[in-house]
């Protein structure tokens, strides 16, 4: 899922966030040990133009799922505190339900 976030003065920031189902707590705990360290990979953006590159970002584990969000300033001059702050709260999202 990608969205985006503008506050009052238009600054704007981008957040990718992925749930990834594991086969089993194992791997995904491998999973998260993996996609944690910078450079090791990333998640595609679901909207083309973004580029995400890891600076701003955070992981959970929930079981055999591993979620995993980053944000990338787009417009204006989002302070640094909500570039870091948002991937977190982005981790607790729930799953979306299929459709």
């Amino acid at each position: 899922m990608q969205f985006p976030l503008t506050d009052a003065n238009g600054d704007t920031v981008v957040v990718l966030v992925s749930w990834v189902r594991m086969p089993g707590r194992q791997r995904a705990r491998e999973f998260r040990e993996l996609i944690d360290v910078h450079g090791t990979g990333d998640i595609r953006p679901v909207v083309p133009g973004t580029r995400f590159i890891g600076h701003h970002y955070d992981s959970e584990r929930r079981g055999s799922t591993v979620v995993v969000a980053e944000a990338e300033p787009v417009d204006g001059r989002p302070p640094a505190e909500v570039l870091e702050a948002v991937p977190g709260v982005a981790t607790k999202l729930p799953v979306p339900a299929r459709g």
